[in-house]
């Protein structure tokens, strides 16, 4: 029987593994860190709802300090191949972009995905610490300007 039950969770297209993953991620979160774009560096205040299933995550939140603040949205979803894609997201920083689409594999904690374009690169990060915290970072890159946020939230 266990044989079964060990073939069956290997064929399957994605593992229980990597959806509790995702699902490891679901709730809110409330958090501190720090935002850096030259020449600004400045503390960051965030909140963040992260709602879904196995296939896929939303993440709604707004981080704020001393520049404003921010209201963003994305929506992840877990290809077959274990890939995480973003199917939609909405911020003020992402209008005009040239970037199609961010992507990487889905780990046992999180994820990390990353897009380009000519002379851009956005990267975000979401991962479980042991801790039961969460780390959600970004950097962006356009051309010689970069942006780079990193906040440890906790679970509310």
């Amino acid at each position: 029987m266990k044989l079964v039950l060990v073939l069956l969770l290997m064929l399957s297209p994605t593992s229980l593994l990597a959806q509790s993953a995702f699902e490891k991620l679901v709730g809110t979160w409330r958090g501190e860190g720090q935002y850096s774009e030259a020449p600004a560096h400045v503390q960051l205040r965030c909140r963040i709802t992260i709602e879904g299933d196995g296939a896929r995550i939303e993440l709604k939140g707004r981080c704020g300090s001393s520049l404003g603040a921010e209201d963003f949205f994305m929506e992840f979803v877990l290809a077959p191949d274990r890939e995480v894609r973003l199917v939609r997201s909405a911020s003020e920083r992402a209008a005009g972009s040239k970037i199609e689409t961010l992507s990487g594999p889905l780990g046992r904690n999180g994820m990390v995905v990353r897009g380009t374009a000519p002379g851009e690169e956005v990267v975000v990060q979401l991962l479980l610490n042991p801790d039961g915290t969460l780390e959600f970072a970004t950097r962006e890159t356009n051309g010689p300007k970069e942006a780079v946020s990193q906040v440890t939230l906790s679970r509310q």
